[in-house]
């Protein structure tokens, strides 16, 4: 009877040694789980602040519109009245003439 029962208890610690290690790899495996995911969200809000056109527009940049759409080739406009819209404010302009770059 006594063998039995330790063997028993021995079979016990051992479930309880595979259980806690279990419990530690799954604990590892969703902590890493959470910094990848951290990772990836960081990025994207890198991505989004890079693209943010009012971030590009600090930078110097400005959009040109016509009649509220973005002006993106010079086929666009022809003395068409335009607004250029900047960080810190918008210009109203008029086309008085377009050069291609031949």
């Amino acid at each position: 009877m006594r063998v039995i029962k330790t063997l028993a208890h021995g079979q016990i610690n051992e479930a309880n040694k595979s259980v806690d290690l279990m419990r530690s790899t799954l604990h590892y495996l969703a902590q890493q789980q959470i910094k990848l995911a951290t990772n990836q969200v960081e990025s994207l809000m890198r991505e989004t602040l890079i693209q943010n056109p009012r971030n590009v527009m600090a930078k110097g940049y400005g959009i040109v519109r016509s009649e509220g759409k973005a002006i993106r080739s010079i086929q666009q406009i022809s003395g068409d009245n335009i607004q250029i819209e900047l960080q810190d404010g918008t210009i109203q302009a008029n086309v008085t003439k377009v050069i291609g770059n031949d």
